[in-house]
């Protein structure tokens, strides 16, 4: 799991932008927060949405994903362990 920030804040990354369209929820130029990606287990996930921390949404479109997925790779503020668990994840695609 990623955040996302305001592509205009000073300690955004700017790898990789998402904009309108890409997700229901971006509304304009963002950039794809890497220093806080983590990995999360489904038990977690379940909390989150149980708590409505977070909430089902539609699925991202697989380009997007892609797009952030290899920003990913490329991020110095991804840990290598990410980075792995990432790749292998996503081996088969």
């Amino acid at each position: 799991m990623v955040g996302v920030e305001s592509a205009e804040d000073r300690n955004s990354e700017n790898l990789v932008f998402l904009f309108p369209g890409d997700f229901p929820f971006i509304k304009k130029k963002t950039s794809v927060a890497y220093r806080f990606a983590t990995i999360l287990t489904v038990s977690k996930l379940d909390e989150f949405l149980k708590s409505q921390w977070a909430r089902p949404d539609e699925p991202m479109k697989l380009d997007v994903v892609m797009k952030i997925g290899e920003g990913l790779l490329r991020s110095s503020r991804v840990d290598d362990a990410k980075k792995e668990f990432y790749t292998h994840l996503t081996w088969q695609l």
